[in-house]
């Protein structure tokens, strides 16, 4: 399980989401559990909260379903928590040319969250 202290330092110090901002978490059934950590933190700062769960890519920067692509552009601020990268994926590129704040954490593990995430950036 991701520790609050992590999440709560990615939501709050590096996306800055506020609570009439929407949020959607896009993971793959190899990463759910992560997904779904960050989901349920979401939520309770949004009520406009979204996780969509798909079948993992084949290789970093294969495009995610038109569908999603598609929330992709709704959405203010976007954690993509994969197996393989999303970053390169033009579904990711046209969102942030929509002003989206978007974290992408392809491989990310509940270990590296817990010992990486949970910083004071002001600090660093």
């Amino acid at each position: 399980m991701v520790e609050a202290k992590s999440l709560k330092s990615v939501f709050f110090s590096s996306l800055k989401l506020k609570s009439q901002e929407s949020c959607l978490i896009v993971t793959d059934t190899i990463k759910e559990s992560i997904g779904r950590d960050f989901y349920n933190y979401a939520s309770s700062i949004t009520p406009f909260s979204k996780i969509i769960v798909i079948e993992p890519t084949k290789e970093h920067s294969s495009e995610p379903p038109e569908e999603v692509a598609q929330e992709m552009l709704k959405f203010e601020v976007q954690l993509l928590i994969t197996a393989k990268s999303l970053t390169h994926t033009k579904a990711r590129r046209d969102a942030s040319a929509k002003g989206r704040r978007i974290a992408t954490m392809p491989g990310v593990t509940e270990d590296i969250c817990n010992r990486c995430l949970g910083i004071d950036y002001a600090k660093l």
